[in-house]
């Protein structure tokens, strides 16, 4: 069983003629990102990835790591944040009564 995850990121103090070659890199694994290349900062965000079972985040993290640095043909600065899309994440509602234990506070200033 494979799970869902949000992926961000975020390469720094890379080579700034190899862009084209990290967002191939990246494209290669099979990962649908959208590259942007701002100063010194070039980010990916990949929307959904499957992770398939048996392997780990941080396995995941480390084979776009070591692609990147790969297609940069040096060390750069990279960050991999990763999202559980599957996973439990804290969510707030408020319900009618809420709103007018809030307007009654609000009416008393």
């Amino acid at each position: 069983m494979s799970r869902c995850y949000e992926m961000t990121i975020s390469v720094q103090e890379h080579n700034t003629d190899r862009v084209e070659e990290i967002v191939d890199a990246v494209s290669g694994l099979g990962y649908e990102a959208d590259g942007d290349a701002q100063g010194d900062v070039f980010q990916f965000y990949s929307e959904t990835i499957n992770i398939a079972a048996g392997h780990s985040d941080e396995s995941v993290a480390r084979e776009v790591v070591e692609a990147i640095w790969q297609a940069n043909g040096a060390f750069c600065k990279v960050h991999v944040g990763m999202r559980d899309l599957d996973a439990e994440f804290p969510s707030y509602s408020w319900d009618e009564a809420s709103f007018d234990t809030w307007q009654q506070g609000k009416d008393g200033e």
